[in-house]
Protein backbone atom coordinates (compact mmCIF):
# COMPACT_ATOMS: atom_id res chain seq x y z
CA UNK A 1 0.00 0.00 0.00
CA UNK A 2 2.92 2.34 0.56
CA UNK A 3 2.00 4.00 3.86
CA UNK A 4 3.45 3.49 7.29
CA UNK A 5 3.66 5.25 10.61
CA UNK A 6 6.76 6.39 12.40
CA UNK A 7 6.70 8.36 15.63
CA UNK A 8 9.69 10.55 16.47
CA UNK A 9 9.42 13.12 19.28
CA UNK A 10 12.16 15.43 18.05
CA UNK A 11 11.19 18.62 16.28
CA UNK A 12 12.24 19.29 12.70
CA UNK A 13 12.66 22.83 11.40
CA UNK A 14 10.20 23.25 8.55
CA UNK A 15 12.33 25.90 6.88
CA UNK A 16 11.56 26.36 3.21
CA UNK A 17 8.02 27.23 2.15
CA UNK A 18 6.54 25.37 -0.80
CA UNK A 19 4.31 26.62 -3.55
CA UNK A 20 1.88 23.75 -3.05
CA UNK A 21 -1.82 24.45 -3.17
CA UNK A 22 -3.66 22.83 -0.27
CA UNK A 23 -7.39 23.31 -0.37
CA UNK A 24 -9.46 22.46 2.69
CA UNK A 25 -13.10 21.54 2.12
CA UNK A 26 -14.66 22.30 5.49
CA UNK A 27 -18.14 21.14 6.46
CA UNK A 28 -19.74 19.59 9.51
CA UNK A 29 -18.00 16.31 10.23
CA UNK A 30 -15.07 14.95 8.21
CA UNK A 31 -13.56 17.26 5.60
CA UNK A 32 -10.87 16.83 2.98
CA UNK A 33 -7.64 18.70 2.49
CA UNK A 34 -6.58 18.31 -1.15
CA UNK A 35 -2.86 18.80 -1.76
CA UNK A 36 -1.88 19.49 -5.36
CA UNK A 37 1.52 17.84 -5.82
CA UNK A 38 1.99 18.77 -9.49
CA UNK A 39 5.58 19.76 -10.20
CA UNK A 40 7.02 19.05 -6.74
CA UNK A 41 10.67 17.97 -6.85
CA UNK A 42 12.04 15.07 -4.84
CA UNK A 43 15.59 16.20 -4.21
CA UNK A 44 17.40 14.94 -1.17
CA UNK A 45 17.21 12.63 1.84
CA UNK A 46 14.74 13.32 4.65
CA UNK A 47 15.18 16.58 6.60
CA UNK A 48 17.49 18.17 4.02
CA UNK A 49 17.01 21.93 3.67
CA UNK A 50 16.70 21.50 -0.12
CA UNK A 51 13.50 19.43 0.26
CA UNK A 52 10.01 20.83 -0.33
CA UNK A 53 8.19 21.60 2.95
CA UNK A 54 4.68 22.94 3.39
CA UNK A 55 1.79 23.14 5.87
CA UNK A 56 -1.84 24.13 6.29
CA UNK A 57 -3.77 25.44 9.28
CA UNK A 58 -6.58 23.19 10.52
CA UNK A 59 -8.66 23.27 13.68
CA UNK A 60 -6.54 22.82 16.82
CA UNK A 61 -6.09 19.13 17.68
CA UNK A 62 -7.92 17.99 14.52
CA UNK A 63 -7.63 14.28 13.75
CA UNK A 64 -6.14 12.96 10.49
CA UNK A 65 -8.23 9.86 9.82
CA UNK A 66 -7.82 9.02 6.13
CA UNK A 67 -5.63 9.46 3.07
CA UNK A 68 -5.98 8.86 -0.65
CA UNK A 69 -3.83 9.70 -3.66
CA UNK A 70 -3.86 9.84 -7.42
CA UNK A 71 -0.39 10.86 -8.58
CA UNK A 72 2.09 10.46 -11.40
CA UNK A 73 5.75 10.10 -10.38
CA UNK A 74 9.00 10.29 -12.33
CA UNK A 75 12.33 8.97 -11.04
CA UNK A 76 15.56 9.99 -12.76
CA UNK A 77 18.05 7.12 -13.14
CA UNK A 78 19.68 5.84 -11.00
CA UNK A 79 16.95 6.88 -8.51
CA UNK A 80 13.90 4.58 -8.20
CA UNK A 81 10.18 5.29 -8.01
CA UNK A 82 9.94 3.65 -4.58
CA UNK A 83 12.26 6.32 -3.16
CA UNK A 84 9.83 9.24 -3.73
CA UNK A 85 8.20 9.86 -0.35
CA UNK A 86 6.13 12.42 1.55
CA UNK A 87 5.89 12.47 5.35
CA UNK A 88 2.99 14.11 7.22
CA UNK A 89 3.05 15.32 10.79
CA UNK A 90 2.45 18.19 13.17
CA UNK A 91 4.49 20.55 15.29
CA UNK A 92 4.44 18.11 18.21
CA UNK A 93 5.09 14.95 16.16
CA UNK A 94 6.62 15.99 12.82
CA UNK A 95 6.81 12.45 11.42
CA UNK A 96 3.53 10.64 11.93
CA UNK A 97 2.66 9.20 8.52
CA UNK A 98 4.87 8.33 5.54
CA UNK A 99 3.35 7.92 2.07
CA UNK A 100 5.36 6.16 -0.62
CA UNK A 101 3.03 5.59 -3.62
CA UNK A 102 5.72 3.75 -5.64
CA UNK A 103 6.44 1.26 -2.88
CA UNK A 104 7.97 -1.84 -4.44
CA UNK A 105 8.87 -0.28 -7.81
CA UNK A 106 12.66 -0.49 -7.85
CA UNK A 107 13.18 1.12 -11.24
CA UNK A 108 13.47 4.55 -12.84
CA UNK A 109 10.94 6.10 -15.18
CA UNK A 110 7.39 7.44 -15.00
CA UNK A 111 4.36 5.71 -13.50
CA UNK A 112 0.92 6.64 -12.12
CA UNK A 113 -0.37 5.47 -8.74
CA UNK A 114 -3.82 5.72 -7.13
CA UNK A 115 -5.19 4.45 -3.86
CA UNK A 116 -8.30 2.30 -3.88
CA UNK A 117 -10.40 5.07 -2.33
CA UNK A 118 -9.86 6.67 1.05
CA UNK A 119 -7.56 4.58 3.27
CA UNK A 120 -8.99 4.38 6.80
CA UNK A 121 -6.07 5.40 9.02
CA UNK A 122 -8.08 4.73 12.20
CA UNK A 123 -8.64 1.07 11.28
CA UNK A 124 -4.95 0.76 10.33
CA UNK A 125 -3.85 2.35 13.62
CA UNK A 126 -2.12 5.18 11.73
CA UNK A 127 -4.41 8.12 12.56
CA UNK A 128 -2.87 11.10 14.36
CA UNK A 129 -3.83 14.51 15.71
CA UNK A 130 -2.31 17.83 14.80
CA UNK A 131 -1.19 19.91 17.76
CA UNK A 132 -2.86 22.79 19.53
CA UNK A 133 -1.55 25.11 16.77
CA UNK A 134 -3.58 23.16 14.17
CA UNK A 135 -0.64 22.84 11.75
CA UNK A 136 -0.61 19.84 9.42
CA UNK A 137 2.90 19.75 7.95
CA UNK A 138 4.50 17.70 5.21
CA UNK A 139 7.87 17.19 3.55
CA UNK A 140 8.67 15.67 0.13
CA UNK A 141 11.97 13.81 -0.03
CA UNK A 142 13.91 11.00 -1.68
CA UNK A 143 14.72 8.09 0.62
CA UNK A 144 18.14 7.65 -1.02
CA UNK A 145 20.00 10.57 -2.58
CA UNK A 146 21.34 9.04 -5.82
CA UNK A 147 22.05 12.29 -7.66
CA UNK A 148 23.49 15.66 -6.79
CA UNK A 149 20.27 17.38 -7.89
CA UNK A 150 16.68 16.34 -8.50
CA UNK A 151 16.20 12.59 -8.02
CA UNK A 152 12.58 12.64 -9.11
CA UNK A 153 9.42 14.66 -9.54
CA UNK A 154 5.77 14.41 -8.60
CA UNK A 155 4.60 15.18 -12.14
CA UNK A 156 0.88 15.50 -11.47
CA UNK A 157 -1.86 14.66 -9.03
CA UNK A 158 -3.44 15.15 -5.67
CA UNK A 159 -3.09 13.70 -2.20
CA UNK A 160 -6.28 14.02 -0.12
CA UNK A 161 -6.20 13.91 3.67
CA UNK A 162 -9.42 13.34 5.65
CA UNK A 163 -9.70 15.60 8.69
CA UNK A 164 -12.11 15.43 11.64
CA UNK A 165 -12.31 18.36 14.06
CA UNK A 166 -11.27 17.67 17.64
CA UNK A 167 -14.05 15.70 19.38
CA UNK A 168 -14.59 18.66 21.75
CA UNK A 169 -15.51 20.77 18.72
CA UNK A 170 -18.50 18.49 18.07
CA UNK A 171 -19.60 18.98 21.67
CA UNK A 172 -19.48 22.75 21.32
CA UNK A 173 -21.40 22.53 18.03
CA UNK A 174 -24.08 20.40 19.70
CA UNK A 175 -24.40 22.85 22.60
CA UNK A 176 -24.73 25.73 20.14
CA UNK A 177 -27.46 23.92 18.20
CA UNK A 178 -29.33 23.13 21.42
CA UNK A 179 -29.16 26.78 22.48
CA UNK A 180 -30.51 27.92 19.09
CA UNK A 181 -33.30 25.33 19.25
CA UNK A 182 -34.22 26.37 22.79
CA UNK A 183 -34.33 30.07 21.81
CA UNK A 184 -36.49 29.27 18.77
CA UNK A 185 -38.86 27.19 20.90
CA UNK A 186 -39.16 30.00 23.46
CA UNK A 187 -40.05 32.50 20.75
CA UNK A 188 -42.69 30.25 19.20
CA UNK A 189 -44.37 29.58 22.59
Amino acid sequence: MGIHSYKLPTLVAFAAAAAIAATPSFAAGPSLVNINVTGVDSTDIEDSLSNVYSSISLDPNALITGISWNVQLMANAPSWLNELTVVFGSTAVPKSLYLNPGDGDQFSGTKSYASAGMIDLVAAGLDFAVGADGQLKWQFFDSFNDLGGIDGKWLAGTISVQVIPEPGTYGLMALGLLAVAAAARRRSA
